[in-house]
C-alpha cells in the first residue's frame, strides 16, 4: 500500500506509477492444466498432492529449461554457520543442445529426448521425487508449454536433416530458427512466446562435438546468458507457474 496515492483512501486505493490510474487491464489468468490443478488443491488428501506440495520447488528446478547461474563469493565460508553469498546479479543458462560426449543431460536438453528417456534421466537426478508425478508433469509441459513444443519440433528437424545429409553424403548444414520479440512490446512484461517469436539454432556438425543451444533476439545476438529481464526468462525458469 506504500506505492498507492497519498490522497486516495486505504479502502479504495489509487496506484498510479503502475497502474496509470486503473488505464492497465491485466489479462486473465490461463486456466491451470487439470494434472497441475489436482496437485495444487489444498483440501486434497492424496498423498501425491501432499508430496508434490512440500518438493513443488525441486519439481519445478527438475523440470526448468535453465539452470541457476552466480558469481559465488568463498569468502565468506568458514567454521560456522554455512553461508552463500554471490556478487553481481542472478542469472540463468542455456546448456547445449545436446550433452557432451561422456555427460548426462540435464534441463533443456531433455526437452530434445524422447519422453521415456527424459523420464528415467529427471528420476536418476531427483531420487527423492515420484516417477509418476514427474512423468505427468513431464507430459503436461510437453502438451502446453510453448517452448517445449519448440524444443520437439527443432529436435526433429535437426534429425531429419542430418539423415538427409547423410544419405546424399553432404555435410550438415545449418539448421535456424530465431527468437525475435516485437521492439512494440513492453520488454518488462513477460510475454508469452508465439510461433514466430521462438527459435532455436542447431550449429551443423556431423562430430559428436558440443551442439549450441542459442535462444537471440533479432539485433543482440547470442544470449547464452539469460537475465532475470529477460521476457523468455519467466516461462523458461518457472514452468509449473507458466505451464
Amino acid at each position: 500500500m506504500k506505492e498507492k496515492e497519498d490522497r486516495s483512501p486505504i479502502r479504495q486505493p489509487h496506484f498510479y506509477k503502475c497502474c496509470a490510474r486503473a488505464q492497465i487491464e491485466l489479462p486473465p489468468f490461463q486456466p491451470v492444466p487439470h494434472v497441475l490443478a489436482q496437485l495444487l488443491r489444498h483440501n486434497s488428501e492424496d498423498p501425491n498432492a501432499q508430496h508434490f506440495r512440500e518438493n513443488i520447488q525441486q519439481y519445478n528446478h527438475a523440470l526448468s529449461f535453465v539452470s541457476l547461474g552466480a558469481k559465488k563469493d568463498d569468502r565468506v565460508e568458514g567454521g560456522g554457520v554455512y553461508s552463500y553469498r554471490i556478487q553481481g546479479a542472478l542469472h540463468h543458462q542455456y546448456g547445449p543442445a545436446r550433452p557432451a560426449e561422456g555427460r548426462n543431460p540435464s534441463y533443456n536438453q531433455l526437452y530434445f529426448l524422447d519422453p521415456q528417456v527424459a523420464k528415467l534421466e529427471r528420476e536418476r537426478r531427483n531420487p527423492n521425487l515420484k516417477p509418476q508425478i514427474l512423468w505427468e508433469l513431464g507430459e503436461m509441459l510437453r502438451e502446453t508449454h510453448a517452448y517445449a513444443n519448440l524444443y520437439q519440433h527443432a529436435f526433429q528437424v535437426l534429425e531429419d536433416q542430418e539423415h538427409q545429409n547423410q544419405d546424399a553424403g553432404r555435410p550438415n548444414e545449418v539448421v535456424e530458427v530465431r527468437l525475435h520479440f516485437d521492439p512494440k512490446t513492453d520488454q518488462r512484461r513477460y510475454n508469452l512466446p508465439t510461433a514466430e517469436e521462438v527459435a532455436v539454432v542447431l550449429p551443423n556438425t556431423l562430430s559428436n562435438e558440443r551442439r549450441d543451444f542459442v535462444v537471440h533476439n533479432r539485433t543482440d545476438g547470442h544470449l547464452t546468458i539469460m537475465s532475470t529481464g529477460d521476457p523468455a526468462y519467466m516461462s523458461l525458469h518457472y514452468v509449473l507457474i507458466f505451464p
